[in-house]
């Protein structure tokens, strides 16, 4: 197996990393899935790809608009798949990592780019870990 580290990243502190308090809301939104997947075709990634990108997007014009947008990327906790392609057993074969959003990229594409960039680093990763990687986290939480 071929050497790999990976530091651990931590989110930069914003207003979101705080205690829960009543003043929190939630609110939800509907995107055309044919459009979704069309886009990430036509910029060369995945539809989670841009799943993250619309939420880096959002993210980072909420914290420029609240003055609080850090110089340092905004995290994301993405599952994994661990299951081989030809695996149908009826088993979790997950995990989950850290990807970097590049919301410090005002640039759209380059914000796209630095996203795919983070995700590609995961996929290629990986291919080396798949068997030592845990695969049941609420069990070890």
């Amino acid at each position: 197996m071929a050497n790999f580290y990976m530091p651990l990243q931590l989110a930069p502190k914003t207003i979101f990393n705080v205690g829960i308090t009543k003043q929190r809301s939630f609110a939800t939104a509907s995107l055309p899935l044919a459009e979704c997947k069309a886009l990430a075709k036509n910029v060369g990634g995945s539809f989670n790809d841009i799943v993250l990108w619309i939420c880096a997007t959002a993210l980072r014009k909420y914290l420029t608009n609240h003055a609080a947008l850090p110089t340092k990327p905004l995290v994301a906790a993405m599952p994994v798949s661990l299951r081989e392609e030809s695996n149908k057993e009826l088993n979790n074969q997950a995990s989950i990592t850290v990807v970097q959003l590049g919301t410090h990229i005002a640039n759209p594409m380059k914000r796209m780019n630095a996203i795919m960039e983070s995700t590609g680093k995961v996929k290629e990763a990986l291919k080396n870990l798949k068997s030592v990687l845990p695969t049941d986290y609420p069990s070890l939480l």
